[in-house]
Parts: structure tokens; sequence; C-alpha cells
């Protein structure tokens, strides 16, 4: 990095622009009432972000518990080992910094950063000896598993598509790792933190403190995008709502008709090419309108259509309880080494919103798999659909039931959130899937379009489970536009001013209290 970079890097870590500035001055004010700490009565514990949008929204949720409850707020922070330059900057220069002092502004201070000793990194290096992908999967401390957070923070931060269990880069990931999940528990121990408020629940900046919260009793919140709360539990503590009852809840809840019908309509608004709360992370549709001069993506020769939905290569992929693959690399090589393409016309998609990096791995699957016809990831499901495919592959994705409404059989690769209806077919290990696959233009399922409208209720739309009505945000932000624009402070400032956010803590509350 040059020094001009440096200096750059530098002051945007320390100096507020206007609109920081102006956010400031907003919260101070907004939250004055709440400026008086008590420890006694417990603490609020979040993850400090650097996005303008979720400092925001956390500064509203946090000070609902504050006032509500009187616990003061603090933000915590995990910097890996070898990230030393950083250490040494905020360790001095903290109080200093640009994020701190957008913290402070809405009463939360400094509160937690993970350490490291020498009995952290002999733990490390007594655990850096998996065989398998499985046996880093399986990796726990003291009865929690975290192997599953190492994974998919490795695919993430290296933007791999799958774990080499020799790389030096996997190893500073299991020295954090234990150094978070230590640091963590001797927090929890210290100090009186009655909640846990996160922006995610994977990854092992995030994942690992969660799982510690929950088996100390602390009471950890996931204030997602498309729904207003989700609690963590020791039964369930990932990153979604558990979708292991929907067919056994929705049978319980009356107007069960008006239900189905809500789910109709915000279905064809999705295929229409609306984008819905429910897959907000879209940044556009992918059911796009198809024009009469759009050439085929099949070849009409009489073999049954097929269509292989690639999931983005370095997103979470354990984000559900069970899963035949342990990446989405893995599962893309499987399907195309068994798959028997003299019975099929396959195609295979990319997914639409993709990181930076997939295009370079579909590029080695086309030189590995020559005669598999790779399509436009921007190509419309609805000309899939139009064009009669038959038979759809996915892993977990939401064109699960999107399909089967339009009597495509659909094969899953374990656990998802169709899992308690069995309108798609779910693998349960290797076998039974390439069984599937080499079968693939025989199989048919048993779609009960009824069925999927309650699906699609339940998942999207049941207010019961810390959703509001409609779907509507806890507060209203918008996830999609970026992170570091100087005037985007400027903008929640201006509408909170307005009066748009006047409504939260009673959204709050509604959510809460579903879930409580």
């Amino acid at each position: 990095m040059s020094f001009i970079k440096k200096l750059s890097t530098l002051k945007s870590l320390i100096f507020l622009s206007k609109g920081d500035k102006n956010f400031c001055e907003f919260a101070q004010k907004k939250w004055k009432t709440t400026s008086n700490d008590n420890d006694n009565k417990g603490t609020i514990l979040v993850d400090l972000m650097f996005s303008e949008q979720y400092v925001f929204q956390i500064s509203y949720l946090t000070n609902f518990f504050k006032i509500k409850d009187g616990f003061n707020i603090r933000y915590f922070h995990f910097i890996p080992r070898n990230k030393r330059i950083l250490q040494m900057f905020f360790k001095f220069f903290r109080s200093f910094t640009r994020i701190d002092k957008l913290y402070k502004s809405f009463g939360c201070r400094f509160g937690l950063v993970n350490v490291f000793d020498k009995n952290t990194i002999a733990i490390a290096e007594s655990s850096f000896n998996f065989v398998s992908k499985q046996d880093l999967l399986d990796f726990s401390i003291e009865g929690i598993r975290i192997g599953d957070l190492i994974y998919d923070t490795y695919l993430r931060e290296c933007f791999a598509p799958t774990v080499d269990l020799k790389d030096d880069r996997l190893f500073w990931m299991i020295d954090n790792a234990i150094s978070i999940f230590y640091s963590s528990k001797r927090y929890f121990e210290n100090n009186n933190v009655k909640k846990l408020i996160l922006s995610h629940g994977v990854y092992l900046n995030y994942g690992i403190i969660a799982r510690v919260a929950v088996l100390k009793n602390i009471d950890v919140y996931l204030f997602g995008h498309s729904k207003a709360i989700h609690k963590f539990s020791k039964d369930h503590w990932l990153q979604f709502i558990d979708h292991s009852n929907y067919s056994n809840e929705f049978n319980l809840l009356d107007n069960k008709e008006n239900r189905r019908e809500q789910a109709w309509l915000t279905m064809q608004k999705r295929y229409s090419g609306i984008v819905d709360q429910g897959i907000f992370y879209m940044k556009s549709s992918a059911y796009s309108q198809v024009s009469k001069d759009t050439p085929k993506v099949f070849l009409d020769n009489g073999k049954t259509k097929v269509v292989l939905m690639l999931h983005c290569f370095f997103d979470a992929p354990h984000i559900y309880k069970t899963k035949i693959f342990p990446d989405f690399l893995e599962w893309t090589e499987f399907v195309l080494a068994n798959i028997n393409l003299s019975k099929v016309d396959l195609v295979v998609k990319p997914h639409p919103n993709g990181k930076p990096g997939n295009g370079k791995v579909i590029d080695q699957l086309k030189i590995l798999f020559p005669n598999v016809r790779f399509i436009d990831k921007k190509t419309s499901n609805n000309q899939l659909i139009q064009e009669n495919v038959k038979v759809l592959l996915t892993v977990y994705g939401s064109v699960s039931s999107e399909f089967s409404y339009h009597d495509v059989t659909v094969v899953t690769a374990g656990d998802n959130p169709t899992s308690s209806f069995d309108f798609c077919i779910q693998a349960k290990n290797k076998d039974e899937y390439k069984e599937y696959l080499q079968n693939i233009d025989s199989l048919s399922s048993d779609i009960d379009k009824e069925k999927i409208l309650e699906f699609f209720y339940m998942h999207y739309l049941h207010v019961g489970k810390g959703r509001l009505v409609n779907n509507d945000k806890v507060i209203n932000i918008d996830w999609t536009t970026p992170s570091g624009d100087p005037d985007t402070f400027n903008y929640y400032v201006e509408n909170a001013q307005k009066g748009m956010y006047d409504s939260t803590f009673e959204n709050i509350s509604s959510a809460l209290a579903q879930i409580e």
C-alpha cells in the first residue's frame, strides 16, 4: 500500500465527515436522556460495524432496551492476531477513531476485544491436524461447535470456493476463533450482559459469541433485513428462524385460505419482477420479463430439461442444520460428474448476485466439464419456466418453492426452508443424491400447490416469529445503498427529523412480544 493510500485510510479511520458530525449531533440530542450508565442493571452488547446504515439502526435498537430496562450499551470488536497494526492502532487510539465517536454519540462505549496468549496459539497448533473437511466442520471447543463458522469464514475472507486444510490462512482463522471463544466467555463471566444484538449469525466474528452467549442464558437477537427480530436458542442458534415445523404450525392457524391468498399475491408479484422483502438481498429480480426475440436456452431435443442453479461459492453454506456437501463447489462438481448427460438437456445458471471471483470458479468448471452448457446469469427464471424446464437442482435456494409452483421437480441437497413439506425431493445423503442424478429423467414429485403457498406464507409473511405485518422492517433502512457515502447519514437524519422512525419502538415491541 502506498504512503498516500495509508494516509487516506488513516484519515477515514479517525476524522468525521460532515454527515458523521450531523449524525453525532442528532444522536446526542435524541438519546441524551439515556446518557447515564447503570452497570448494576446489566449490559447490552452489540457488534461494531463500519456501515452507516447499521450504525443508525443500532442506535435505535440499543436505546429501546436502555430506556425500557435501564441497561448500559457496550460494543465488541474482534481483530485477528496477524492484523498487528490494526490491533495496535485500536489499542492506543480507539477513543480517537471515527467509529468509536459514532457509537459514543448514542451512548455506546467500548466493551470487548479479543486477546491472544500462549494457550490460544497452543490450542490452535494442536487442532490444526484435520484429515478431512468434515473433521474441520465438526471442530468444537467445550462442546460448542465452531468448525462450520471457521469453514464459512475461510470461504468468505479468502474468496476460495473450498477449504485447503493445509493453508496457513486456515490456521490463523482457527487461532482467531479460539481467541474469540475464550475472550467472549471471560467477558460474560465478568460482566452482567443481558442482551447480545448482532448484525449476523454466521462467521467467526458473530457466530462464536452468539453460541457462547446462548449457553450463558443471555438473550441473543438478530435484527435481520427481511424480518424484524430473530431470537437464538439452545436448540436453534443458526442465522435464520427455525423452519423445521412450518407445516404443523400452519395447520394450527385460522383463516387458512386467506393466508394462502396472501402468499399467492406476493408470489405473483415476485414472478412479475418485484423484489419483495423476502428476497431483499437481490440487486435486481431474477424474474425479468422475456422478450419474444430472446434466444432459447434449451435445445428442444426431446431430452429432459434440467437447470442447475448455482449458489455464490463464497457465501456461507452452513446456515441450516444439515448439508450433504461441505461447500457449493463440491456440490456442483458432484452434480456435473454424476448427472447422466445422455438423458438430459442440462444448463447451468450462475448465481445472479454472486460475489466477485465467482466467474473465475465458473471458468475452471467449464474446463473440467467441457460438455456442459453454462447460460448467462442474467437469464430470466421466467424464461426457464416458459421453456418448460422439468427438473431444478439447488442446495437450499429460494427457487425451490418458486419453481415447484410451476410444476417443476426440485431436488435439494440437505436441510432447507421447505424441509417440513414434501413438494421438493430432499436427498438424505450422497448415495441417494447420486441415484437421483443418474435417474433424473424419471424423477417426479408430489406437487400440491396449496402446500407450496402454505410454505411461502410461513417463510415470508407469517406474523408470529418476530415478523411485522407485511414483512415490514422494524426500521426502514435501505440496505442496497453502499456504505461509505458521505450523504448516507444526512439522508437518515433528515428522515428521522421528519418523523419517519417514530414508530420504531412500537415495531420492536410488537416483534418482541411474539418471541419472548
